[in-house]
């Protein structure tokens, strides 16, 4: 009883000495801390002395002096310190929260992030990236996007070739974009807008009278208004598919509706193969573009330059194979009809289709091409038997048959396989058309996926944090305002630097190096894996590192707290024992063996699961196609494991933070409950400051540099999809024919 009077009466008497400290409740509960230990010291030097209890606690009040002259020196000793110590709480209370809150909006909305590009996809000169045209003169500004204030991509392109109105390039983009305005399917174009139309044309051929092009077009309109085509049976061939099987094919009979106009194509048509070349020009107009822009800065990036070379239009193909089939058809009834004009109609077929292939810039192009061949050298075959010329026939026959062997071997020629398309990743494993002999230097747009998942996954992490923290200041929020007469007030506790930095070195430097060194090594490797193979190990990887940092930071911020309290003088919990948390520590082992056994034997190869077995296999197409009840995505439920170890892994996460939390609200006591909640959000944002400046700042660097890299044989290239593949192959090919239609 008496113990407890005296410690009744010291602490009154220290509240009364520290009491002008109140504005500071920690510094408070330091200075008293300190008092509280000076005046037991004291007493049980005057114990040893020969006094009783009363007698040394009343010789020690009196030898710490005057209470009033101590008060008075205790807060003149603190004034300054207690000055700086409220702007650093205030501005801690005020900025830190909106700080982690503004990191985390500054990761998602800047511009080379990949959550960046639009859900909705947009025509690639309305969303042009300002690293574009931030080193690029006025003049290739304006033909890369045109006149900004046009409003529509026609209006664009007419107004960079307003502004050269010589240039063939520029007024042939134009011209193709143009297009659009008067396509009118199963309608008759009005007479206006046929005259407009036919004036481009006309234009068109003025600014490049060499090219072949605007001929073709009009010949293309002029025969395809004035007749019809329909299948005809009696007109057959036999043709050769891809696996070698001949089958019989019909070729088309026309009714001329208007033979004037029809007359007048043909005009059209044999001034254009006169002319020394074909070009559309959209093509040199892509790569013009193209050889402006800086190099790729992000996947963000990438794929605007993807959407860019897509839509480049190139209208004119489906009229031309309608132009090539009407005029077969009109050769083979001139031959019926014994008219040895019809060998020159089917020939001006074949050296279109000639002119065409021989300066195709795109696949598209050369396979129009070789369409309007293989109908042109059909329905020679049938002119000569009509026409009585055995040997035409024959001719025409064998070059069909060249030709479809050219084509067969092109088709069953050997594509990437699964084994290479291992190391595609996501990107190119979707996107990489089946074509023999294509080449792609995979690794620069591999690297740049892992970095975006990286970020994504620094992203969640973040978020889930910032998430906390809001909760943690809605809490604060709530006890301030209703419960500001509460004696057990939230106190803003500082655990000290040093603390500070085990929490940061443990929780965040460590484990994050370790995985960053590891992901270093497993993405920079000669024999690297792309995503589209190593996407659900990576998963659960993720998993444990986003789950294991969070548990690291709460726990380690929950020791720092306690022993803080401990260290002022603030009734705490008692620690949990290792003997009580046996349950969640022999799970928590369990979860981390099975991880890391699944992990080791993925690298060793018995767990490594193969979502290739379509060419477009990744897992989250397998797992949706499972979930759906799809067959072929996996023959065993293996794929399974990687997404249940994830969620396993995450469902014990959110377990032990909600037995933690539960854990606090029964065993702690109000004002300690209080004071962590509100000492630990600082810590959090802090933590997600830090985190989001230094870490995603690494991350766009790295797929900044690896977004570099992606030019050449690395970059998606429509223009250059016939170089890179078989397919030049054949080009050569046309050129060999267009030189021998010369000769």
């Amino acid at each position: 009883m008496a113990d407890n009077e005296n410690n009744d009466h010291n602490e009154k008497l220290i509240a009364r000495l520290t009491d002008r400290l109140a504005g500071d409740p920690e510094l408070q509960a330091d200075v008293a801390r300190e008092l509280q230990t000076h005046l037991e010291d004291a007493e049980d030097e005057f114990r040893e002395a020969g006094l009783d209890e009363e007698e040394a606690q009343n010789e020690a009040v009196k030898a710490l002096g005057d209470p009033e002259d101590i008060s008075r020196q205790l807060f003149q000793a603190n004034r300054t310190r207690m000055r700086f110590r409220a702007v650093v709480r205030w501005a801690a209370s005020l900025a830190l929260l909106p700080a982690a809150i503004g990191v985390v909006v500054f990761v998602v909305a800047a511009p080379w992030t990949p959550w960046n590009m639009p859900v909705i996809p947009q025509p690639w000169f309305t969303s042009i990236p300002r690293a574009w045209t931030r080193s690029l003169t006025e003049e290739q500004v304006f033909i890369l996007q045109g006149d900004p204030q046009a409003k529509d991509y026609v209006a664009r392109a007419r107004s960079i070739s307003d502004r050269w109105p010589d240039d063939p390039i520029y007024y042939g983009d134009y011209f193709v974009t143009a297009q659009g305005k008067f396509h009118r399917k199963d309608e008759k174009l009005p007479l206006d807008l046929w005259n407009e139309r036919m004036a481009l044309a006309e234009k068109g051929e003025k600014v490049d009278p060499d090219n072949a092009f605007y001929n073709f077009v009009k010949a293309a309109w002029l025969i395809n208004a004035s007749c019809t085509l329909e299948d005809d049976p009696s007109r057959t061939i036999e043709s050769m598919n891809t696996n070698g099987e001949i089958k019989p094919d019909s070729l088309y009979t026309i009714t001329i509706t208007d033979p004037a106009g029809f007359q007048q194509g043909l005009k059209e048509l044999h001034r254009g193969l006169q002319k020394p070349f074909y070009s559309s020009r959209t093509v040199d107009m892509l790569e013009l573009r193209m050889s402006f822009l800086p190099p790729p800065r992000s996947m963000t990036d990438i794929i605007s330059r993807i959407t860019m070379q897509v839509s480049t239009l190139l209208p004119s193909l489906s009229d031309f194979r309608t132009l090539g089939k009407a005029l077969g058809a009109y050769a083979v009834d001139l031959a019926e009809q014994g008219n040895p004009t019809a060998v020159k109609v089917a020939r001006s077929e074949e050296q279109m289709a000639d002119m065409i292939g021989a300066k195709s810039g795109t696949i598209i192009e050369i396979l129009v091409a070789m369409a309007i061949r293989q109908n042109a050298l059909a329905n020679l075959e049938l002119v000569g038997k009509e026409l009585q010329k055995p040997a035409l026939s024959k001719e025409a026959f064998q070059q069909r048959r060249e030709q479809e062997e050219l084509w067969r071997g092109l088709r069953n020629g050997n594509p990437l396989s699964v084994e290479e398309l291992r190391h595609a990743g996501m990107f190119w494993t979707i996107l990489t058309p089946a074509i023999a002999g294509y080449h792609v230097d995979f690794e620069p747009i591999r690297t740049v996926e892992c970095f975006v998942v990286l970020e994504v996954a620094l992203l969640l992490l973040l978020v889930g944090m910032v998430i906390l923290s809001c909760g943690f200041g809605l809490v604060v929020l709530i006890w301030a305002i209703f419960c500001r007469r509460s004696t057990d007030k939230p106190i803003l506790l500082f655990v000290g630097w040093r603390r500070i930095g085990k929490i940061v070195q443990v929780s965040i430097v460590i484990p994050l190096v370790a995985f960053g060194l590891y992901v270093i090594w497993q993405i920079y490797r000669s024999d690297a894996y792309g995503l589209n193979f190593t996407l659900g190990r990576w998963t659960v990887e993720l998993v444990l590192l986003l789950c294991g940092v969070f548990a690291l930071l709460l726990s380690m911020s929950y020791r720092a707290i306690r022993l803080r309290c401990l260290e002022v003088g603030l009734a705490t919990p008692p620690s949990i024992t290792r003997r009580k948390r046996i349950g969640f520590l022999i799970a928590t082992g369990l979860i981390l063996l099975v991880c890391g056994i699944y992990i080791v034997g993925w690298w060793a190869g018995p767990l490594r699961l193969d979502y290739l077995k379509g060419r477009y296999w990744i897992p989250p197409f397998a797992f949706v196609s499972a979930l759906i009840g799809e067959s072929g995505a996996s023959s065993s439920p293996k794929f399974l494991i990687e997404t249940f170890l994830a969620i396993v892994v995450l469902f014990f996460f959110v377990v032990w933070f909600l037995s933690e939390g539960v854990e606090l609200f029964r065993r702690g006591r109000k004002g300690f409950r209080r004071t962590f909640i509100r000492s630990a959000m600082p810590i959090l944002c802090a933590a997600v400051i830090v985190m989001g400046l230094a870490l995603g700042g690494l991350l766009s660097l790295g797929e900044r540099c690896a977004a570099r890299r992606v030019t050449g044989s690395a970059a998606m290239s429509i223009q250059g999809e016939i170089e890179r593949s078989d397919f030049r192959l054949l080009r050569e090919k046309f050129i060999q024919w267009r030189q021998e239609d010369g000769k």
